[in-house]
């Protein structure tokens, strides 16, 4: 977290990113006085990194999804091509445009 690493760079030019609640509880941002604030702001943090590590994981299980979900958006064009659902039928992606997604998560796997 470059914020904790950085405090005394950003102090000294006159940024200080740490949220002022934290700062005010620990009354100091003085290096040898910081000990609590910098153990409060990794434990705050070391949650979200937990999650986001142990969802890469679950990418790769779920490599086709990723692949039709980037097509998706593609689906929109043609909706508004076929008159915004005047004409009748269903607005999907071409044959090759999905076999091209495929291609790429079996890369992928």
């Amino acid at each position: 977290m470059n914020i904790l690493r950085d405090i005394d760079e950003d102090a000294a030019a006159g940024r200080i990113y740490l949220p002022p609640a934290t700062i005010a509880r620990h009354c100091s941002l003085a290096p040898g006085r910081r000990a609590g604030l910098v153990r409060e702001e990794i434990a705050r943090a070391d949650a979200p990194y937990e999650r986001g590590i142990a969802g890469i994981t679950e990418l790769r299980q779920g490599r086709w999804a990723i692949a039709a979900a980037a097509m998706y958006p593609e689906i929109l064009p043609e909706i508004a091509r076929r008159g915004f659902g005047a004409s009748p039928g269903r607005a999907k992606v071409s044959r090759s445009r999905r076999l091209a997604g495929g291609a790429w998560a079996a890369a992928r796997a």
